[in-house]
């Protein structure tokens, strides 16, 4: 061949290969949105694809398209849509061919998807929600017929191995699981399977019926149930059904090999490979960028029954343009603004993270759930704890939702955060836009928590007084006045705190006095969480107590216990009005000696000299024959 004819033919391949690129800038009209993918290995007959829509595509999936890249429909699967979660996708590759696309983002799309396809290769588990009550199975046909019936698909995936702890879509109680797998066996022989489950499982090899674990029952474990098949070189299909009560997903598949000793989980390896595509690039019609984040967990702090998860969100962006602005909506009222932000959630539950980019007038938007787990206690709590009081500080100009608010405040009082908390609300009250009154109603609840908390008394009084004159019927009204009352007595209004304590008892019922008995229980409840040091829950429980049995107001016993459980948290002006409040209200108690000691330390740890010496120099002079007396000159002699 002469130089001309080479020069030529090459000429005639560019142009080949020009015009299929054109072709395929876009080919699919009324699709707003494509992914461009490369294939790693074009030697396996399965591809699959797992990839976050943004909130793009349709709930059915049914806009989704895998393309190839001259154009042509590409055999697919849509395994499992999540709009704003993980969607996962299956297809097969044609060979030799590297580059394909995956429209989607057509509302108006009518026509059927491609031809129906099954994955060839890996191991796919399916879990759906059966109709009515018959979670569980006798037989391998009532399995089937619970899995057939489950419209509500809970998610569809690859997995690696059939040695399952919980389920992979968080999915619990009442719910069937099909696993279709192929195994590549290279040893000829007899193999043994095992199955070990929380209710029914049933394992097929090839179609037949090798072992099964029918009925409801607990987990089995070991290789109790067991059954044997011969198996040539080559491929072979694995089935596995598993019908679940209400509890976690538990089922386990195991195989003994030709003289393999024991039984062992089947490996990852024992699978026909499914290849994997790399995204290289996210185009849109309509915006010469499409944007898109990471999410990272970077770690939780547990106090109480809540907790804190610190996430950090990193804006990508696709396309020749780059955007200049980025902001973000985190999904329960809070707004962020940077490439890269971290953010701060309580408690347990799926957030719906919103991500802006923009370039002038020009913008686009990325939606993504992020399900909050319960803590993985992934690094250290007390270096995270300042981080995420430090994000949190960061809200005083956003909008707080009231969902929110209660985990917050209840993980900030158990983190003894309360100044984070109020300088939050505060800086919304006084923000120019205020708070509306249906938030209002659900903030000063929590605020005025957070003043006592953090010893503003005043300022609780306040808020305490406002949800009594609100509201005097409402379920909280009696917690809030026994909190006003002790405001009074934290203040040193002590004849307002037992004109109070009155009130109280004007509204108690006599079917809510406890008896005798169950009093003294309460109380040896309260002093055996003090002497553990659970002072928190000492004083929890010591309120519970008062609630239901107004009268022990009455009681200089009480107080003496609700100052322990104040002195123990280190909470001294608290601890030292409520002994105080002791001789007040009962002139001649036998605890005055112990509770003026107490009052005497908690005015020392707060630096007040003169108060100290007074306390101490009481105990000594009025009390010199009580066990306090020694101690107390001890204290005097510092």
């Amino acid at each position: 061949m002469t130089d001309h004819w080479k020069h030529f033919i090459c000429a005639i391949c560019l142009w080949l290969v020009a015009a299929i690129t054109t072709h395929a800038q876009w080919a699919w009209p009324g699709y707003q949105a494509r992914l461009v993918l490369d294939e790693k290995n074009q030697t396996v007959p399965t591809v699959a694809l797992s990839f976050c829509f943004g909130g793009q595509v349709r709930a059915d999936g049914k806009d989704i398209r895998v393309v190839s890249v001259t154009g042509l429909p590409v055999k697919s699967q849509t395994m499992y849509v999540d709009p704003t979660g993980l969607s996962h996708l299956a297809f097969a590759p044609i060979p030799g061919m590297r580059r394909y696309y995956v429209y989607f983002n057509n509302p108006a799309e009518a026509n059927p998807p491609p031809e129906k396809w099954e994955p060839a290769s890996g191991l796919v588990l399916e879990t759906r929600r059966p109709p009515g009550k018959a979670y569980y199975a006798d037989t391998l046909d009532a399995a089937k017929d619970l899995f057939q019936r489950g419209e509500e698909v809970l998610g569809k995936m690859f997995v690696p191995t059939m040695f399952f702890g919980s389920s992979p879509f968080n999915a619990e109680g009442e719910i069937v699981s099909y696993v279709k797998g192929f195994l590549t066996i290279t040893e000829e022989g007899e193999y043994s399977f095992a199955t070990s489950s929380t209710d029914s499982s049933f394992a097929l090899v090839d179609g037949k019926l090798v072992c099964q674990s029918p009925g409801a029952h607990g987990w089995t474990g070991e290789a109790h149930f067991r059954g044997n098949v011969t198996l040539t070189k080559g491929t072979h299909v694995v089935e596995y059904y598993h019908v679940q009560r209400p509890h976690p997903m538990t089922c386990v598949l195991v195989w003994k090999p030709p003289k393999a000793p024991n039984y062992q989980a089947i490996p990852v390896t024992a699978f026909t490979p499914v290849g994997a595509v790399k995204i290289v690039g996210f185009e849109k019609t309509s915006v010469p960028f499409a944007a898109d984040f990471d999410v990272t967990r970077v770690g939780d702090v547990l106090r109480g029954d809540t907790q804190a998860t610190v996430y950090q969100f990193k804006a990508r962006s696709w396309g020749q343009e780059k955007p200049t602005a980025f902001t973000w909506d985190f999904g329960d009222g809070t707004k962020g603004t940077g490439d890269t932000v971290e953010h701060a959630y309580f408690g347990w539950w799926t957030a719906t993270v919103q991500l802006t980019v923009a370039k002038g007038n020009v913008a686009d938007k990325f939606t993504r759930s992020v399900r909050i787990l319960p803590a993985e206690g992934s690094m250290d709590e007390d270096k995270l704890l300042p981080q995420v009081a430090g994000i949190v500080k960061g809200y005083s100009a956003r909008d707080l939702e009231p969902k929110s608010v209660a985990a917050l405040i209840q993980f900030l009082k158990g983190a003894r955060l309360n100044d984070v908390f109020v300088h939050v609300i505060e800086q919304q009250m006084n923000s120019p836009q205020g708070i509306p009154k249906e938030k209002l109603d659900e903030y000063v609840p929590l605020l005025a928590d957070a003043y006592l908390d953090s010893s503003q008394f005043a300022k609780a009084l306040q808020r305490y007084d406002e949800m009594i004159a609100n509201n005097p019927s409402g379920p909280d009204v009696r917690r809030a006045r026994l909190r006003a009352a002790e405001c009074c007595i934290h203040l040193r209004r002590f004849d307002e705190a037992m004109q109070r304590h009155k009130t109280l008892l004007q509204g108690v019922k006599p079917d809510e006095i406890l008896t005798p008995v169950e009093r003294g229980f309460a109380k040896d409840r309260i002093q055996a969480a003090l002497r553990q040091g659970k002072f928190p829950g000492a004083r929890q429980l010591l309120e519970e107590f008062v609630l239901k049995n107004p009268g022990v107001l009455e009681d200089d016993f009480v107080f003496m216990l609700r100052g322990k459980s104040s002195f123990g948290e280190n909470k001294w002006e608290a601890a030292a009005t409520d002994f105080e409040f002791i001789e007040k209200l009962e002139p001649r108690s036998n605890y005055i000696p112990e509770a003026l000691f107490l009052t005497g330390q908690c005015y020392a740890a707060l630096q007040k000299k003169a108060e100290a010496t007074r306390a101490f120099e009481r105990v000594v002079n009025r009390y010199g024959n009580s066990p306090f007396a020694e101690s107390a000159r001890k204290e005097l002699t510092k």
